[in-house]
C-alpha cells in the first residue's frame, strides 16, 4: 500500500558515514587500551573488557545521543510508519492512537518531531532542521484534526 505523504528526517548518508569514522576511531581506542592492558600483565579477559567498553561504550552513546530516531515518516490512511537507520521492521503508531505531534529542541539548533500515543508510545524523529520539523510537526496535527472531524 503506497503512503499518503512520506517525510524525511536527518541525513542517512551523513548518519552512516559519522557512525562508520565514530566506529573507526573507537575500534583503535579499545584495540590500543587492549593492548596496553596486556603489556602491563592483566589477563586476557580483562584486557579483552576494557577494550570492548572503549569501544563499545562511547559508540553506543554517540548512537544514542545523535544518530538514534526515525529518518523516515509515511503516512498511511490508518497509520504512521516510522522507519529508522538500519533495516528493521519500521514502528507503527494508528492515526487513532496519536495523541501529540511536537517539534522539539534537540541540541545546537538541531530538532527532533516527537509522536505520541495515548498509551504512552513515544516516537522520536532523528535531528534535523528547526523548519523542516516544526513544518512536520504542524502537517501531522492538521493531519490528526481533519481525521477527528
Amino acid at each position: 500500500m503506497d503512503p499518503e505523504f512520506v517525510m524525511y528526517f536527518g541525513s542517512r548518508r551523513g548518519s552512516f558515514t559519522a557512525l562508520t569514522v565514530f566506529l573507526c576511531v573507537f575500534a583503535m581506542l579499545g584495540f590500543a587500551a587492549r593492548a596496553e592492558c596486556r603489556h602491563l600483565g592483566c589477563g586476557a579477559r580483562l584486557a579483552t573488557s576494557v577494550g570492548l567498553a572503549l569501544f563499545l561504550g562511547p559508540l553506543g552513546f554517540v548512537y544514542a545521543s545523535s544518530l538514534s530516531g526515525f529518518y523516515e515518516l509515511r503516512g498511511h490512511p490508518t497509520h504512521l510508519e516510522a522507519h529508522f537507520l538500519f533495516p528493521s521492521p519500521p514502528s507503527r503508531i494508528a492515526w487513532s492512537a496519536l495523541v501529540q505531534a511536537d517539534a522539539q529542541l534537540a541540541f545546537k539548533s538541531r530538532w527532533r518531531l516527537r509522536l505520541v500515543a495515548g498509551a504512552g508510545e513515544e516516537l522520536v524523529s532523528a535531528t534535523w532542521n528547526r523548519h523542516d520539523v516544526v513544518s512536520a510537526a504542524n502537517d501531522i496535527r492538521q493531519r490528526l484534526l481533519d481525521r477527528s472531524r
